[in-house]
Order: C-alpha cells, then sequence, then structure tokens
C-alpha cells in the first residue's frame, strides 16, 4: 500500500476512534443529563453535590431547613399530566392566604432541597404553598428529564390543580429554581388561567441545549465539543424524540405577557449568569 493509501487508512482509523469515543461519551452524557435512573449520576454524586453546596458556615442551617420542611405536615396531592404521568406535589396552605405559589424545584434535586430555606418566610407572608415534585423525580412519574420542553405543560397542569383549591379567587404565583425557573419560564406564553399574575425565575438557564453547551465546554477538553454535543443531542432524540434546543425561554418571553422578577448571583458555578 502507497503512503497515500496507508495515510487515508490511518486518517480514517482516527475518525472511526474519535467518533467512538464522542459516541460513548454522548450516552454517558445522556445518561447523566436526562434519565430518571443514572449509574453515572449516583457515582457522581458527590461531585454534583459540590456545586450545590452551601455557603460556608450555613450547611447546617440549610440541612436543617430541608429536614424542618420534609417533615412538616402538608397534604400529598396528584395530578395527572398532558402525557398521562402521574404527578405529585405537597399542599401546604396559610392560615390566612393572601396568594398561592406554586414551586418547581431544579434538576435532579428536591422540592425541600430548594425551598427550604425560603419556606417559612413565605409562608408566613401569608402564601399558600405547592410544591412540585417534577417529573422523573422523586414520587412523580416519567422516564426523561426534557429541561422544560415537556415540563413547561406540567406547570399548566399544576395551574389547573391551584384553581381547584383556590376557593378565595387568590393570585397565583409560580416560582421556580434552576430548571424549575426554565420550566415555569417556557411555560409563560401558554394559555394560564388569568389568576397567574406573576412569575419569580431564580438561575433559570435559557434552554436545554444552552446548559448543556456549557457544561460540554466547561468539562470536555480531549473530544471536540460540537461533535459531543451533536451526538448527545442525537441520543436524546433517539431516546425521547425531542431535540435539546427544540424550545426556550428565549422562545416563550416573545410572547409572555406576564411580570416576572430574574434572581441569579454572579457566584453560580453551574448556570451562567449572562442568560438571565
Amino acid at each position: 500500500m502507497n503512503k497515500k493509501g496507508l495515510f487515508a487508512l490511518g486518517a480514517a482509523a482516527l475518525t472511526g476512534i474519535i467518533a467512538a469515543q464522542a459516541a460513548l461519551a454522548s450516552e454517558a452524557a445522556y445518561s447523566l443529563a436526562s434519565k430518571r435512573k443514572s449509574i453515572l449520576f449516583d457515582l457522581t454524586r458527590k461531585q454534583e453535590d459540590k456545586l450545590i453546596a452551601p455557603p460556608a458556615g450555613m450547611e447546617n442551617a440549610v440541612a436543617d431547613s430541608m429536614t424542618a420542611l420534609r417533615d412538616t405536615p402538608m397534604e400529598t396531592v396528584s395530578a395527572v399530566s398532558h402525557d398521562g404521568l402521574t404527578l405529585t406535589g405537597h399542599w401546604y396552605p396559610a392560615e390566612n392566604p393572601l396568594r398561592i405559589v406554586i414551586m418547581f424545584h431544579g434538576w435532579r434535586s428536591s422540592w425541600y432541597h430548594d425551598f427550604g430555606m425560603s419556606a417559612d418566610f413565605m409562608h408566613d407572608s401569608g402564601c399558600s404553598l405547592l410544591y412540585v415534585e417534577q417529573r422523573s423525580h422523586g414520587k412523580s412519574e416519567g422516564k426523561y428529564i426534557s429541561y422544560g420542553i415537556k415540563e413547561r405543560y406540567d406547570v399548566q397542569t399544576w395551574v389547573d390543580f391551584a384553581a381547584e383549591k383556590n376557593t378565595d379567587n387568590l393570585p397565583v404565583y409560580l416560582c421556580g429554581i434552576s430548571m424549575g425557573a426554565t420550566t415555569v419560564l417556557m411555560a409563560s406564553e401558554l394559555p394560564l388561567k388569568n389568576t397567574v399574575k406573576g412569575i419569580i425565575a431564580d438561575c433559570g438557564f435559557t434552554s436545554g441545549e444552552a446548559i448543556l453547551k456549557s457544561i460540554i465546554d466547561e468539562n470536555i477538553h480531549v473530544l471536540p465539543k460540537s461533535v459531543v454535543y451533536k451526538y448527545v443531542d442525537r441520543t436524546f432524540r433517539r431516546h425521547t424524540g425531542m431535540s435539546y434546543g427544540e424550545y426556550s425561554t428565549l422562545d416563550a418571553m416573545k410572547n409572555c405577557h406576564i411580570p416576572v422578577l430574574f434572581i441569579h448571583g454572579e457566584n453560580d458555578a453551574f448556570v451562567p449568569v449572562s442568560m438571565t
């Protein structure tokens, strides 16, 4: 075989190796990012916990607030999503309510983790609280996490549920942290009952595509980053029929007529503050 043939063979082999590595990395990344049950996430949980670790000196307060909220007596409720999943929530009414706030936690987190520190303040301020367990989290059904693409329709489901509790026609607010913020922002352009008066969006990302590209950019240093994302997105489409970039908060904001309070901290190590 001449040199040109050997070069072509070597190039093909190298391309094949890169493609195989990218495919393997994409399967692992997809499992970590979007599967409800991910062995990889379980193996790396300690590392993930570091990303959401409380500020120094606040560890005990955060842990105590989580336990206190989780153990607070409240009504466990359920609703059926637009695609037939049974979703779980926790209804915590105020004694003399002034409003209802529906709370959506973040990616691979929980309602009592993300809202433990704010629970007493909001409840004592006259908020009847509906804590949602997002699809594919906790006791809610679902196989895949879709970064707000499908979760936004669950917001409609929970708004309709809250309407049944809202006998006094109180104003309703949507509140989300991280992926929860993305979820409620994406839902803002959907037909929602006119009792919904505002949104609180804490450190949301603009889309699944944007946050995954950000994560890949921060953590992938050997393989071509665009190739890795392409494979991850292709894997996601194969399993779910969706693309990470199928919808975004920016799309929703074009049709949003609800006031939004945006919150984000510059020290966020996971979601770039520039997204807000």
